[in-house]
């Protein structure tokens, strides 16, 4: 971890304790005609960590600007122990369409800087030239976070998996021995899942948020719609997941082995068709699919009865919880359970889907 607060001028470190030894230091300043310069700082030491923490990275104060975005956090003072592998560089846009960034300030090693739109690598070091862009027409006034990547190297992809309409899907890696995390596009969530409650009319399903999957693990994912996100290799806590009820599925996984011998319920995230993508009990015969995960409950620990009787879920996610009634899936006839996310509410029935804050509606 960080171990100390580092806030001050990036050329500037004058502290009562003993300071960090500096090995890097870089400034990326985005300019447009007409607008202030603004600006983002990189301060490279091996007392930092390799990733933002919100206790000693600087958070931008508006929205605006250039910055680093992490875990959708804008940052513009990065201290890291180095040039973090595909580290998004975010900016906002105005009413122009003409760009250019800057870079000043530069120490220690270079690094690079993937412009995905231009399929063209900035390399930063001391005598890195402007580099000029341009945006869409539409994407003027807005927020880009997908376009400029730090250390870019597909080469490094392990595993990958692809959301379904809704932006959700399940995930297990297919090779044993090895944590991974999702590192590209930014913005993917990550979730374990524990059941709670005894009453059959109010089970509770938590979600909980980890960076990083450890090997065999099930999670549910959740991210843009019907966009493939990539994984690489990492270090996962195992402690992480002593309550995780998701199951994995490294292989084709028949069905009776993880209902063993009928004591437990399979719920599956289900999207065909026309029909709305929340968790489905699953009452079919096919073999879960290498690199999926299912949800399930114990027959015996939660009182469910068999038969086509609706069951009531709740789904929990950041300690925000919405109740909806969940039937037997043998076809078409099912019915969604909503998904809550930082407040933020999706409900689909039939063609149509509802979001309570207004930022997503289909």
């Amino acid at each position: 971890m960080k171990k100390i607060l580092f806030l001050a001028s990036l050329m500037c470190a004058t502290i009562a304790m003993a300071a960090p030894t500096i090995t890097g230091t870089s400034q990326i300043d985005l300019s447009s005609a007409g607008q202030t310069d603004k600006y983002v700082r990189f301060i490279i030491s091996p007392s930092f960590s390799d990733g933002f923490d919100n206790s000693y990275d600087a958070q931008a104060a508006n929205e605006n600007g250039i910055y680093v975005y992490g875990n959708g956090n804008r940052y513009t003072m990065w201290a890291s122990n180095a040039y973090t592998a595909f580290l998004p560089l975010g900016f906002y846009t105005c009413e122009n369409t003409a760009y250019t960034l800057k870079f000043s300030n530069f120490t220690g090693t270079s690094y690079e800087i993937y412009d995905r739109v231009e399929n063209y690598t900035i390399t930063v070091n001391g005598s890195t030239p402007n580099y000029d862009f341009t945006i869409d027409e539409s994407e003027k006034n807005s927020q880009i976070n997908d376009r400029f990547i730090i250390n870019y190297n597909p080469a490094l992809f392990v595993a990958s998996v692809t959301t379904n309409e809704d932006g959700w899907a399940s995930f297990t890696d297919q090779v044993a021995g090895r944590d991974v995390a999702p590192v590209y596009p930014a913005g993917l969530k990550v979730y374990k899942g524990k059941v709670n409650g005894t009453d059959p009319n109010n089970i509770v399903f938590d979600l909980s948020q980890v960076s990083a999957i450890y090997w065999g693990e099930g999670v549910f994912v959740k991210g843009a719609p019907l966009t493939t996100y990539h994984f690489v290799e990492a270090t996962a806590d195992m402690d992480d997941f002593v309550d995780n009820e998701i199951i994995g599925c490294a292989v084709d996984k028949p069905v009776e082995d993880i209902r063993i011998g009928g004591q437990y319920e399979i719920y599956a995230l289900r999207h065909e068709g026309d029909s709305p993508t929340a968790l489905y009990q699953y009452v079919g015969t096919d073999a879960i699919p290498a690199g999926k995960a299912v949800m399930r409950i114990h027959w015996d620990d939660y009182l469910i009865v068999s038969g086509p009787a609706p069951r009531r879920i709740t789904v929990r996610v950041n300690e925000t919880e919405e109740t909806q009634a969940v039937e037997n899936v043998q076809s078409d006839n099912v019915q969604c359970i909503k998904f809550i996310e930082n407040g933020e509410v999706l409900i689909r029935r039939g063609e149509a889907v509802y979001n309570l804050q207004g930022q997503m509606v289909r």
